[in-house]
């Protein structure tokens, strides 16, 4: 088993925050995601991978599946392959979790992995069109929006 520990990866900046990759490994990955005050991240699913949040520092709101839960430094959150979900920060201070992701139904840890149904930030992805796949019976890829 190969072991690729990234704590000197650089950080990952985006809207909402920014995430430090801490370890990788084949089918596993471990994060370090800070969320800004007042900021959340987009309502999105996942089919290759569940995760796990254990939220150290801040407060704020998860939505899974439709159900708001409060969290704080302490909690700790199931998210299964498949769920709709986001958390959101509504403190004054960051937000910080850690997350633990594992690739799931034979798929591989990827970003690509997001399906953005809600995005504050104007990332959302268009819908699939009819079909729901391309030829190859992938998912069909989504237009990227041009940002000027």
């Amino acid at each position: 088993m190969t072991m690729k520990t990234t704590r000197s990866d650089p950080m990952t900046v985006r809207p909402w925050g920014n995430y430090v990759k801490l370890f990788q490994e084949n089918g596993l990955w471990v994060k370090r995601v800070e969320v800004k005050p007042g900021a959340r991240l987009s309502l999105q699913k996942h089919a290759c991978r569940s995760e796990k949040w254990n939220i150290v520092r801040g407060h704020g709101y998860v939505m899974l599946n439709g159900r708001k839960k409060i969290v704080g430094a302490g909690s700790v959150l199931s998210v299964p392959v498949g769920a709709i979900h986001r958390i959101a920060n509504t403190g004054k201070k960051k937000l910080v979790f850690i997350e633990v992701a594992v690739a799931a139904n034979g798929g591989k840890l990827s970003e690509k992995d997001i399906v953005r149904l809600e995005d504050d930030y104007a990332r959302a992805a268009s819908p699939v069109p009819r079909g729901g796949t391309s030829s190859s019976g992938r998912p069909a890829s989504r237009p990227r929006r041009r940002i000027i």
